[in-house]
C-alpha cells in the first residue's frame, strides 16, 4: 500500500471513528457552506489549501463584522464605565466628607456637652448669686427712697429693708468678716441719713397728732416711730415731744371743761357746781377717768 494510501486510510478511519454523525443535519450544514469556496472538480491539493485560508478570511469577516456591530455596545459600556468611575469617585469624596462631618460633629457633640455642663454651672452660680442679692442688696426703689426727703411708705419701707440687711450681714460676719463689714459700712451712711430724716419729720408732725381727739392717728407716723425704736435716742426724744405736748393739750382741755364746758354750753362747766363740793370734785374725776380713757386708745 502506497504512503498516499495509507495517509488517506487513516483520515477516514478517524473520520468514522469520531463522534460526529456524518449525516446529521449540522454536519450537512457545515459542508455546504464550505462548498460555496470550493470549486467544480476543485478538490486538489491547491484547492484545499486555498479553502483553509477562504475560511480563515471568512472567519476574519465576520469577527470584524461581529465587532462593528458591537461598537456602539462598546461605547455604552465604555460611557458606563467613565460613569462609574465619576460615581465611584463622587462616592469616595463623599464618603470622605462624612468622615469629616463625624469628626466635626463629634467634636461639636463634646464642645457642646461641655457648654451643657458649664450652663448648669453658671445656673447654679445664678441662683447663688440671686440669692445672695435677695438677702444682701437694695432694690433702686429703695436707695431712691433712702436719698429723698420726704417720709412715706416707700421710705419706710426702704428703712425696714436695711434694717434686714443689716440683720444678714451681722449673721455673714461669722464667715466673712470682711465683706460683712463692708455692706455694713456701705449701708450705715444712708441708714443714718434717713433716721435724722424720719426724726426730723415725727418732730414737725408731733403736735398734730398730740391735739388728735380720737381719730385714727397717721399710719406713717406710728410705723416711723415704731422703726425709731432702733435709735433710742431718736425715740427717746419723740416720745418726750408727743408727752409734753399731750400734757399741755390735756390741761387745756380740762381749763375748758372746767371753765367753759362743751360746745354749745354742753356740757356745762364744771365750776357752776364749785358751791357743791362733792358734785365739783365727781364731775372732774369723771372727766379725768374720761380722758384717762381716751388718753389709753391713744397710746394702743
Amino acid at each position: 500500500m502506497s504512503a498516499a494510501t495509507q495517509g488517506l486510510t487513516q483520515k477516514v478511519n478517524r473520520l468514522l471513528s469520531s463522534n460526529v454523525s456524518i449525516a446529521s443535519a449540522g454536519m450537512v450544514s457545515c459542508l455546504n457552506g464550505v462548498s460555496e469556496f470550493v470549486p467544480k472538480g476543485g478538490n486538489t491539493l491547491a484547492a484545499r489549501r486555498q479553502l483553509q485560508h477562504q475560511l480563515e478570511a471568512k472567519d476574519l469577516q465576520h469577527c470584524k463584522e461581529l465587532l462593528e456591530r458591537f461598537s456602539p455596545v462598546s461605547k455604552v459600556f465604555e460611557a458606563t464605565e467613565r460613569i462609574l468611575d465619576d460615581l465611584n469617585a463622587t462616592v469616595e469624596a463623599a464618603s470622605e466628607r462624612v468622615k469629616a462631618a463625624r469628626k466635626s460633629s463629634g467634636s461639636l457633640v463634646e464642645r457642646a456637652s461641655k457648654l451643657e455642663e458649664e450652663k448648669k454651672i453658671i445656673q447654679s452660680k445664678s441662683k447663688v448669686v440671686n440669692k445672695l442679692l435677695s438677702q444682701f442688696q437694695l432694690q433702686a426703689h429703695h436707695s431712691k427712697a433712702l436719698e429723698s426727703n420726704e417720709v412715706n411708705e416707700n421710705m419706710l419701707d426702704a428703712i425696714e429693708r436695711v434694717n434686714e440687711i443689716r440683720d444678714n450681714c451681722h449673721v455673714l460676719l461669722e464667715s466673712y468678716q470682711r465683706v460683712g463689714l463692708d455692706m455694713i459700712e456701705s449701708l450705715a451712711k444712708r441708714q443714718e441719713r434717713a433716721y435724722r430724716v424720719l426724726f426730723h419729720w415725727t418732730q414737725k408732725h408731733v403736735q398734730s397728732i398730740a391735739e388728735n381727739t380720737g381719730g385714727a392717728l397717721n399710719p406713717i407716723f406710728t410705723r416711723g416711730l415704731e422703726l425709731l425704736k432702733q435709735r433710742p435716742a431718736y425715740f427717746s426724744h419723740c416720745l418726750d415731744m408727743v408727752a409734753n405736748a399731750r400734757r399741755i393739750v390735756m390741761i387745756k382741755r380740762f381749763i375748758a371743761a372746767l371753765c367753759r364746758g362743751g360746745p354749745n354750753g354742753q356740757p356745762r362747766p364744771i365750776e357752776i357746781h364749785a358751791g357743791d363740793p362733792i358734785r365739783y370734785v365727781s364731775d372732774m374725776l369723771a372727766w379725768v377717768h374720761q380722758a384717762v380713757a381716751m388718753e389709753r386708745e391713744f397710746l394702743l
